[in-house]
């Protein structure tokens, strides 16, 4: 049977819980447009997904994920952010290639089994 710490679920999991998403945007991203740590969507900038004008691309640091409001709807957690990202404004990655950056780039204790 395949150990749990090489399911890719689980590593994106334990990721999610070990980073700050707030830390991947902004060394991503830059600082944020808007800031109000009292909003549940307390940051916002503009999209990675498309050109705008007005900033739609929300961060909620309290629940660690993200939210495009209008037109595309697109939600996702910090590993989904460093993935669409780099695969957007670099090159394509995987996941299981997004979570070994990640792991390295923040130096997080989670083991990965080959």
């Amino acid at each position: 049977m395949e150990s749990k710490k090489t399911d890719l679920k689980y590593i994106i999991d334990q990721i999610d819980k070990k980073l700050s998403i707030e830390k991947v945007a902004r060394n991503l991203l830059g600082d944020p447009s808007t800031e109000n740590r009292n909003a549940k969507w307390n940051m916002t900038y503009k999209s990675i997904y498309k050109e705008e004008n007005t900033p739609s691309f929300k961060i909620s640091t309290r629940l660690n994920v993200f939210y495009l409001f209008c037109p595309l709807k697109i939600t996702g957690n910090v590993v989904k952010l460093y993935h669409d990202y780099k695969t957007l404004k670099e090159n394509p990655i995987s996941y299981e290639e997004t979570c070994k950056q990640l792991i390295e780039e923040y130096k997080l204790d989670i083991k990965v089994e080959s």
